[in-house]
Parts: structure tokens; C-alpha cells; sequence
């Protein structure tokens, strides 16, 4: 997943900010959003959830991310 992610993260980031988290250093933000399957990706834009979460090996693929991704900027 993270050379996908990289990728995304090279072709796209000049308008979306892409982040990463280890789980076992930041608990409490795994607890605020509710994290449970890993990995989890969340599409946000100004707090608030914009389209549906991408969870586990099956749906956080690469595929599912960038439809998401070009759909929110229209592409």
C-alpha cells in the first residue's frame, strides 16, 4: 500500500494533503475517528468526511482512493 500511496501522494498533492499515522503512537486520534480495520483511509475537507471510508486491504486500494480523490476535484 505506502508505493501507492506515495504515488497518489506525488501525483496529486498539489491539492491534496495527504497523511499518514502510526497507530501505536497516536491512540487518541485512532479513538476520535473511530479507527478499527487498518488500513483506513478518510477523505476530509474542512473537518468534516466527504466520502465514504476505504477500509482494509480490500477496499483501501489504490482503485477505490483515486476514484474518490478525482471525484472530489472533479476530474
Amino acid at each position: 500500500m505506502a508505493p501507492k500511496f506515495a504515488e497518489l501522494a506525488a501525483r496529486y498533492g498539489d491539492r491534496i494533503v495527504f497523511m499518514k499515522m502510526n497507530r501505536g503512537e497516536n491512540r487518541e486520534i485512532m479513538k476520535m475517528l473511530k479507527l478499527r480495520g487498518v488500513p483506513t483511509i478518510i477523505f476530509m475537507d474542512k473537518k468534516e468526511e466527504f466520502a465514504p471510508r476505504l477500509v482494509g486491504d480490500t477496499g483501501a486500494v489504490p482503485e477505490k482512493i483515486e476514484e474518490a480523490i478525482t471525484s472530489f476535484l472533479k476530474i
